[in-house]
């Protein structure tokens, strides 16, 4: 969008600049983000402490990453999804 309505060094630079926000700054603090949640989910249901959680919750991720490929995440990410959208319904019905 940016390529066509804007032209030049300024629309080069912002381009630029957002590619690194959005590709670095921003997932970075989403990564972080997700990871405090499991550390907090992980401490109170399982008592397990921040390095451990960590430590297995990244095994499991480059395991299973790498032994289905992208087919199998996919496939996860849309049990997973599956799984949101149950709990999201469930928790607005018990809401109202």
């Amino acid at each position: 969008f940016y390529e066509i309505r804007y032209s030049g060094r300024p629309a080069a630079f912002l381009r630029g600049f957002r590619a690194l926000y959005l590709g670095v700054f921003f997932n970075v603090m989403i990564m972080a983000t997700v990871t405090l949640a499991a550390i907090k989910i992980a401490g109170v249901l399982l008592g397990v402490d921040r390095y451990t959680t960590v430590l297995a919750a990244s095994t499991i991720t480059v395991v299973y990453s790498a032994t289905s490929g992208l087919w199998g995440v996919v496939v996860t990410d849309l049990l997973l999804f599956g799984l949101a959208m149950a709990g999201s319904i469930a928790a607005a019905y018990y809401a109202v």
